[in-house]
């Protein structure tokens, strides 16, 4: 007994230090995800400052590092991308901007951009990116011809083959009726010739 109450103490203060490190472990991940997030709409507000002082490069950049951030909460990554896709667009480079819109439709399909605030042009692309997508979507897949896996050197040689079946076909039955016409048929039979009388004795 004394034994027991001599450790007693000791267990009490690992499980209470255990208990404090489970605590201090599960508010970690949250305080740091807050940071990030916190970090990210500055760096975004930057990027957006960048993007109007005609910096695109800058403001790209920013816009992707903000994106490689984890436990980025939708409003930013919708905001991170649009910003891509103005700067992409107004850098000229239109196929960068219009996968940073298809990125922004699958992560909120009925995204609308604001006549107000966006640029029309920027208005615009949405739209016809919008349109592009329904139309791939719409549109139904080629039919493939049953024998489409055959190729093209044995579909020839298998014409060939049966022109020359055709050919020989006939040949034949030529050579047979030949034969039956030469031998006159093989039914008719020819009449022996008739010898001719014996002359008169004279007297």
């Amino acid at each position: 007994m004394p034994c027991r109450k001599h450790h007693e103490p000791r267990l009490r203060l690992r499980r209470l230090w255990g208990a404090l490190c489970l605590i201090a472990l599960s508010g970690f991940a949250p305080a740091e995800m807050l940071q990030a997030q916190t970090d990210c709409a500055m760096e975004l507000t930057e990027a957006e400052q960048k993007f109007y002082g005609a910096s695109f490069d800058e403001a790209i950049a920013m816009a992707e590092h903000c994106l490689r951030q984890s436990g980025l909460p939708l409003s930013a990554q919708l905001r991170a991308h649009r910003l891509l896709a103005m700067a992409y667009q107004a850098r000229g480079d239109m196929n960068q901007a219009k996968e940073a819109i298809r990125n922004l439709l699958q992560l909120a399909s009925n995204y609308q951009p604001d006549p107000v605030q966006d640029p029309p042009r920027f208005v615009e692309l949405v739209k016809q990116v919008r349109v592009e997508e329904q139309s791939t979507i719409k549109e139904p897949p080629a039919l493939q011809p049953s024998n489409s896996g055959e190729p093209e050197a044995s579909k020839k040689k298998k014409g060939r083959a049966a022109k020359w079946l055709l050919l020989g076909g006939g040949a034949g039955v030529a050579v047979i009726v030949a034969a039956v016409l030469t031998s006159g048929g093989g039914t008719e039979t020819t009449s022996p010739r008739q010898s001719l009388p014996a002359p008169p004795t004279l007297p």
